[in-house]
């Protein structure tokens, strides 16, 4: 009996508790956990990310080489989202992996180094988590592949991004066509001011005037 409570005590040693809270099943990320995990993905020192079984809350934990910060990710999931909790992906030899299902895909990675000086708590990440050249849609792109995300949010992802760009680009535009315009007549106004064909009350009266 005592033999055998001792196999059954070493078994429970050897077991690795991380890996039996690996999530399983299908999954669907919010798109707040979306955006969320790839944050993650691009801070190097971020480590376990955690996500709620109904995919719409995650948190992860910053770690340095040795220690992590913070109290349990596994306790802070279950408490503010009122759900079980599971890991979704791992950093491993400094490298990012997807875990649930087993998929253990691994993100291409920037060269980094940790710094063992400064304490977890004030670690701060520089975009090496994954490949810097690696955009959202390409992140996006891969969860899609593996069922995470339906098709719609990952085009709506996309469509939203190319009309931040796209109004970005029109705002540009516009400002420079603006100022185009408003420069000739403020030099012009800025000459007479000069040359004294206009008192300094009339010159920042016209000078209002062009800048409406």
């Amino acid at each position: 009996m005592k033999k055998l409570l001792g196999i059954v005590v070493l078994g429970l040693l050897f077991v690795n508790p991380a890996h039996s809270k690996v999530g399983k099943g299908d999954l669907q990320m919010s798109p707040g956990v979306l955006k969320h995990f790839i944050e993650y993905l691009r801070n190097e020192y971020a480590k376990t990310f955690m996500i709620s079984n109904d995919g719409k809350f995650a948190t992860y934990s910053i770690c340095d080489a040795k220690m992590c910060t913070g109290k349990s990710i596994f306790k802070q999931c279950k408490n503010e989202s009122g759900k079980k909790c599971y890991i979704f992906s791992q950093r491993k030899k400094q490298k990012k992996i997807i875990r649930w299902n087993n998929v253990d895909y691994i993100f291409p990675s920037e060269q980094w180094y940790y710094n063992e000086m400064v304490k977890s708590e004030f670690l701060k990440g520089s975009n090496k988590g994954v490949k810097k050249e690696i955009s959202d849609n390409d992140i996006i792109d891969i969860l899609n592949k593996f069922g995470f995300i339906s098709g719609n949010l990952a085009l709506q992802q996309t469509e939203t991004e190319t009309r931040t760009s796209t109004t970005l680009t029109k705002k540009k535009v516009e400002k420079k066509t603006t100022t185009s315009n408003i420069s000739p007549k403020l030099k012009l106004i800025e000459d007479m001011y000069k040359s004294g064909a206009l008192t300094k009350e009339e010159y920042e009266e016209a000078k209002n005037r062009a800048l409406k």
